[in-house]
């Protein structure tokens, strides 16, 4: 049966973010708000835990992304991979550019 529960805190709405779920917590990594300029990208990493059913900010991607994917591993790594910004740097997937990747690593307080 679906329960409500807190929505999204981080900005007033969340998508073309990339997903991971584990057994027992999903992340949500990144993803477009459609706020003003900068503030559309999101660098945030939550949670949203099974046990304690409330999302928190788990940690913050070195580069504000969306449109992008993310792999997980079995040692408790994830790939964050391609994907978009707006400022047209030159780690961002447009025609013409470089394909990006990045590699976090659970650390006790968070991502790295």
């Amino acid at each position: 049966m679906w329960e409500d529960q807190e929505n999204w805190p981080f900005s007033d709405q969340i998508y073309d973010s990339a997903t991971i779920s584990k057994d027992d917590y999903i992340l949500i990594i990144g993803g477009f708000t459609g706020e003003s300029f900068e503030a559309a990208e999101s660098d945030v990493v939550a949670k949203f835990a099974e046990v304690r059913p409330k999302w928190s900010s788990i940690g913050k991607l070195q580069q504000r992304r969306y449109s992008h994917g993310v792999i997980g591993n079995s040692e408790d790594r994830i790939l964050v991979i391609g994907g978009n910004n707006l400022r047209f740097e030159k780690n961002s997937c447009y025609p013409g550019k470089k394909f990006f990747f990045k590699v976090y690593r659970r650390v006790s307080n968070g991502w790295k």
